[in-house]
């Protein structure tokens, strides 16, 4: 039987470009202060760092919970719902991030939206998994 995941595939891509993107702020400032190794204490390479590190962290995991909401065949519509803010916030704190390395919206609220849909999404995947057949 295949399994057929369209909209976690769907977001994969879009977020997998996201870090692709955030990967080449490190290249660029890296070429362009010429830093080959750690950040030399460079306000734009350590901003572009965060950036790339804290998607890297967050990501993969929101992507797995996602997953699994579609493998529990969650209605397609909540899944879209999910997977476009999660991107949305990811977007967000990346800018901010990139911005600026003190609070701003865009760490702020990027970071609060991204742990809300990882927590609503981890716990509907444990009420789908227990308590409905």
């Amino acid at each position: 039987m295949l399994l057929s995941i369209p909209v976690t595939s769907v977001f994969a891509l879009c977020l997998t470009l996201l870090i692709i993107y955030l990967a080449l702020q490190v290249v660029r400032n890296r070429r362009k202060h010429r830093i080959g190794y750690g950040d030399a204490e460079n306000k734009d390479l350590c901003k572009a760092i965060a950036a790339h590190s804290n998607a890297v962290e967050n990501i993969p995991l929101a992507l797995l919970l996602l997953l699994m909401l579609e493998i529990n065949q969650l209605d397609q519509t909540i899944l879209i719902a999910f997977g476009a803010a999660l991107l949305l916030a990811r977007i967000i704190h990346a800018f901010g991030l990139l911005k600026s390395i003190t609070v701003s919206f865009g760490r702020t609220y990027g970071t609060m939206l991204t742990w809300l849909i990882m927590i609503a999404m981890a716990a509907l995947n444990v009420a789908l998994t227990l308590f409905i057949e």
